[in-house]
């Protein structure tokens, strides 16, 4: 009997903890495709986590964070540029 899906986010001991639970699973003969199964978990949620847990760790980046932002350093150099370029004309 399938468990209910895994909720979209999960803070990092639920990912741990899932993770534990397959890997203990898989310990007693069962293929992980039946672990997340059972568990609720899709099996590419669990190879994804499986590969972060030892790398960058299981801890979600915050959400909607630009990637590509100004840092505070460019902002103020823009600002000097205009405050010292922009009243020329040509």
């Amino acid at each position: 009997m399938p468990g209910a899906p895994v909720p979209a986010r999960v803070d990092a001991p639920v990912k741990q903890g899932l993770l534990e639970l397959v890997d203990y699973a898989t310990g007693q003969g069962w293929t992980v495709a039946k672990a997340c199964e059972v568990l609720g978990l899709a099996e590419r949620r669990y190879r994804r986590w499986k590969r972060r847990q030892n790398g960058v760790g299981l801890a979600d980046a915050r959400p909607g964070a630009a990637v590509n932002a100004l840092m505070p350093c460019e902002i103020e150099a823009i600002v000097d540029a205009f405050e010292t370029f922009g009243a020329l004309r040509v």
